[in-house]
Parts: structure tokens; sequence; C-alpha cells
């Protein structure tokens, strides 16, 4: 399973890119796997339970004439022991739905991350505008989008820096600072009305 994280294939497709890989789905068969074990070995300490409380319930009465020990049914003890033995079974079912939860959690988690990883790349590789929420902003160096709060992306550019050139995060599409035309990425001055371009102006 974790060789399979070392290979890694640029998505071809938006299908491609949220589709689930062999490692998201060996968790959810763990995570499957690991809730039924955890039913069956519950259903098994029930029967065992319940065998050895019956047991249990028969108790020394005596012996008879020719010294045969004689036994009597305690139903007290038989509860008891039930008890005893659901409470068991209860527990270490609990203890086993909880591992599968969290190995669910962690297959959602993967599997969610990998999606939006994979889309980001997909669009970054086929140049189309990626959508930036309000709370979010677009670094200009590796296309990465970070929360608002995030003050340093993950390719060392900070939020401020990436202000600084004029990116608004909603667009890579150059335009003029005089009349708006726009404007490709190396031009100096704008082909419509001719004036000057000082800095980068995005929309």
């Amino acid at each position: 399973m974790f060789r399979e994280t070392a290979k890694h294939k640029s998505p071809v497709s938006v299908e491609d890119s949220v589709k689930t890989d062999k490692v998201i789905s060996e968790l959810w068969s763990w995570c499957s796997g690991v809730e039924t074990l955890g039913m069956i070995l519950f259903i098994i300490l029930i029967i065992i339970g319940i065998i050895t409380s019956i047991i249990a319930g028969f108790e020394p009465d005596g012996t008879s004439y020719y010294g045969e020990v004689k036994y009597k049914f305690n139903f007290g003890t038989f509860f008891m022991n039930l008890v005893d033995a659901a409470i068991r079974a209860f527990i270490e079912y609990c203890i086993y739905h909880v591992v599968a939860l969290l190995i669910g959690a962690l297959a959602s988690i993967t599997q969610h991350t990998k999606a939006t990883a994979k889309l980001l790349e997909y669009q970054l590789s086929k140049g189309e505008p990626v959508d930036v929420a309000e709370n979010e902003w677009q670094c200009k160096k590796c296309g990465s989008i970070n929360s608002d709060y995030t003050e340093t992306c993950a390719c060392g550019n900070t939020k401020a820096e990436n202000a600084d050139i004029g990116i608004d995060n909603t667009s890579s599409q150059r335009f003029c600072e005089n009349c708006g035309a726009e404007l490709s990425d190396d031009a100096s001055f704008c082909p419509s009305c001719g004036a000057k371009q000082n800095g980068k102006v995005f929309r």
C-alpha cells in the first residue's frame, strides 16, 4: 500500500482527479474489515458467555447416599455471569468500532485531500482559471490555494509578497492600468491607448 503512494501520475481529466486510488480503496477495505471482525468477535464472545454462564449456574448441592455430588441450578449466578460476559463483549465491539471509525476518517480525509490536490494540478496544467474563495488567496509562484489566515505558502512565497505584485487571486489575466484593455504578460505599452505600463494589474 505504501509503495503506491510513491507512484505519482498527473491527472489527465477531472474524472481522473477525483477517482479513488489503490491506497484509499485499501483504507476503506481495512475500515470495513475491522468493523466486520469486531461484530464477529462480539457474537462469538456472547455465545461463549452464554455457555460458560450456564455451566457456572450449576452449583454443588451436597452429596447423595452413594457419594454422588448433587447439583442445582442457581439462576442468580447464571445471570451475573451472563451480564459480565455481555459487558466484556460490548467493550470489545466498541474498541473495534472506534478503530474502524478512525480508519474511515483517515480514508475520507486522504481521499478529499488527494482529490483537491489533483484537481488543482489538472487545472494548472491546462491553464484553466482556479476558483478562489473570498477567504483564500492563490500563490503566484506555485498556484497553491491558501487560507486567508496563512501568511506563508508552502513554496515560501508570503502573502505580502503575493499582494505586492498586484494579484487579486481571481485571475491570471493582465489588464491596462489606464483603459483596462487586456494585455499580454510582457507588454510594456497598451496596444489600445498606448499608455506605458508601470506595474501589473490583474482582475
